[in-house]
């Protein structure tokens, strides 16, 4: 485990220091990607702490973590892709489904952690405001449809 936690923390900053790089992306076990934007003034502090993986003040279980790499194309911003036929838009704070019925919308932080957001059903759209959450990446889960959204 130490071991593997060295190579680790070798490659990273082998990794951030040889790249051009955009971001450090994580890949944890349930497959969700955890971006964190590297560049002048936004690089991580990454530290490893009682066999965990503390990436600023998300923390991590070191066997959590399927794979990570530093990309220099993949763009956090906005909508990634959606899964299925969903229609989402983000738009002003608001993810915006267009359906046919009410979705069950979760939204977790880049840690993993449950966010409270509470969805509402208008007209034919299924509404998330994420302005009451503070700056940072998200994962939304609507049925089996998943998105990132960076708020800024």
């Amino acid at each position: 485990m130490k071991g593997r936690t060295i190579a680790f923390a070798i490659s990273l900053s082998l990794a951030v220091g040889a790249l051009p790089a955009k971001s450090l992306v994580l890949t944890l076990e349930n497959g969700a990607l955890v971006y964190y934007l590297l560049g002048e003034d936004t690089n991580p502090m990454i530290r490893f702490v009682d066999g965990k993986i503390k990436v600023d003040t998300d923390i991590y279980e070191f066997s959590g973590i399927k794979n990570f790499y530093i990309s220099a194309t993949d763009d956090p911003n906005g909508i990634e892709h959606t899964i299925n036929s969903t229609m989402a838009e983000y738009n002003d704070n608001m993810v915006i489904f267009d359906t046919d019925k009410p979705l069950v919308v979760k939204v977790y932080s880049s840690g993993g952690n449950e966010m409270n957001v509470y969805p509402r059903w208008v007209g034919d759209k299924t509404v998330v405001d994420l302005s009451p959450l503070p700056q940072g990446a998200y994962i939304i889960t609507a049925g089996e449809t998943s998105l990132k959204i960076l708020k800024k």
